[in-house]
């Protein structure tokens, strides 16, 4: 297996590392962003040498490496789990056990909850996860408030301060997608300033207008293997193409066009191309694929961390898996539905379900053996070459946030919303692409979109606000154990939304609650 801590990388996790010392002030009082960690500057902006550590800072919210493991505090400290604090693992609860993909055996109040599609503004996945995204936002602000005016000379400033405004309109997009109308503050804003709504439309304008115009700046580098991890041009537009797909959904008024020429702007960018092996874009050595347009970076050593991907593979273990994934951890919390193993056909070789002693119909929402276990997250290496580290706890999987071949398939969307022939022949290369090894199609449906996306991305985050743009999330479509059924039921149309938590209505009199929870 290649080594993975190649000079690239490694400084990435070195940086990302270091930089969980360095103290920021917060705009939120129920926030301590100040982590215990080595003697720093009082004013780290005046030290040059201290600049890549402060934009890490910022890229290292949504990993946060290696401060939630054995040894970690992490950066919020109040709560009583700090696995539960970071990005990766709200955000797959939330996409994922809310949808048709994937449900949780535990009897954790929360998960259960959202395995059932039941949201209240008390569930702590919800909370934390609005929680995260808004503390990313404080680092960001902070550190683009203190180099407006730039203390030193310190070399690429410009396009530092540009990723770190990606970064944040990162954030905002998932709150934008997840909650509607959350808070907005700006580095432009008075520290003591508390978050103000703007209206999901609102929301949608201002994460539009940044992305927008750190496009046409030009400060960003293109794709390529010095830029992993890191946010490039392919990066904002995939999330611009993100945004024009849902825009109906957001605002009211579809963006079909827009969501076209985004998508092929990424599409025919040369450095990216679809990987020869589906598994590779999930193993240890995923850092070598030219499919991944953004990842969250993870390390045996320099990440141990119980809430990045470690969660997404121990949650999805059982203790009989183990040996075929080079990995220790075993939850036995998280398995697959029987309607996202239902979308396979039995040659397609992207279905990476472990079957053995498990009912495929989850009649049991509590027992992990009902519904087939899912495979497709591995520490072994490139092409299944067992890890040279042996079976270990800490993997060195990194998970892809964004991918091409996600891209391409909102480019057939696109295509087919808007009567382009041509919609036929993008959801053909990923369809049937060899690594799946189907046959070409020579029509499709919307529907068809829809079932190829959970074939191609499941468990990758996307499938709840995918079933929302399609109109399947809250009626007319059911799966198992939504609404609290076994075979699923109808529920009401709030719950195309999260709610915001009650802690942050109280703690923020700005803001108040989305309509349909009142």
């Amino acid at each position: 297996m290649k080594d993975k801590m190649i000079k690239g990388k490694k400084l990435l996790y070195i940086l990302f590392s270091i930089a969980l010392a360095i103290p920021f002030t917060s705009c939120l009082d129920d926030l301590n962003t100040t982590p215990e960690g080595p003697n720093v500057s009082l004013d780290p902006y005046a030290d040059a040498s201290n600049y890549p550590m402060l934009v890490a800072k910022v890229y290292s919210g949504f990993s946060k490496l290696g401060i939630t493991g054995p040894d970690g505090d992490g950066d919020i400290p109040s709560s009583p789990d700090k696995g539960k604090t970071t990005f990766l693992r709200t955000y797959f609860n939330v996409q994922e056990l809310t949808s048709d993909e994937a449900k949780c055996a535990w009897s954790d109040t929360d998960e259960k909850n959202y395995s059932q599609t039941l949201l209240t503004p008390d569930n702590y996945i919800g909370y934390m996860l609005y929680q995260r995204c808004m503390l990313n936002i404080v680092f960001a602000n902070e550190f683009l408030r203190n180099t407006q005016v730039p203390r030193v000379e310190v070399a690429n400033l410009d396009r530092s301060r540009a990723e770190v405004r990606v970064l944040r309109a990162m954030n905002y997009y998932f709150l934008l997608d997840i909650y509607g109308n959350p808070g907005w503050v700006t580095e432009e804003h008075p520290v003591t300033r508390l978050p103000q709504q703007l209206g999901r439309e609102g929301m949608f304008n201002w994460v539009e207008s940044e992305l927008l115009d750190i496009e046409k700046s030009g400060l960003l580098l293109d794709q390529s293997a010095s830029t992993y991890g890191l946010i490039t041009n392919q990066v904002v537009q995939t999330v611009l193409a993100k945004m024009y797909i849902n825009a109906e959904v957001y605002t009211g008024k579809p963006r079909w066009n827009d969501a076209l020429a985004y998508a092929k702007k990424v599409t025919s960018y040369s450095n990216l191309q679809l990987e020869g092996t589906y598994q590779n874009l999930f193993c240890a050595d995923n850092d070598r694929s030219k499919e991944i347009i953004f990842t969250l970076p993870y390390d045996n050593k320099m990440a141990t961390d119980w809430g990045g991907i470690v969660f997404v593979m121990a949650s999805s273990t059982g203790g009989d898996m183990l040996s075929l994934l080079d990995f220790t951890a075993s939850w036995s919390g998280n398995r697959a539905t029987q309607q996202l193993t239902n979308l396979f056909a039995g040659n397609d070789k992207r279905a990476l379900f472990f079957k053995t002693d498990r009912d495929q119909i989850m009649t049991d929402l509590s027992n992990f053996n009902k519904g087939w276990s899912v495979m497709k997250f591995t520490n072994k290496g490139w092409d299944g070459v067992p890890n040279p580290l042996g079976a270990v706890q800490w993997v060195d999987t990194d998970y892809p946030l964004f991918r091409l071949a996600d891209v391409i398939l909102i480019q057939a969307e696109a295509e087919l919303r808007l009567g382009d022939a041509n919609a036929v022949n993008s959801y053909n290369k990923v369809h049937a692409h060899p690594r799946t090894g189907l046959s070409a199609v020579t029509s499709i449906t919307l529907q068809d979109i829809l079932n190829e996306r959970g074939r191609e991305l499941y468990w990758e985050g996307q499938r709840r606000t995918d079933l929302i743009r399609f109109g399947k999330f809250t009626k007319g479509y059911n799966w198992a154990w939504k609404g609290g059924a076994q075979n699923g039921v109808d529920i009401d149309d709030k719950y195309n939304l999260l709610p915001i938590s009650t802690k942050h209505l109280t703690g923020n009199p700005a803001l108040v609650q989305n309509p349909l929870y009142k």
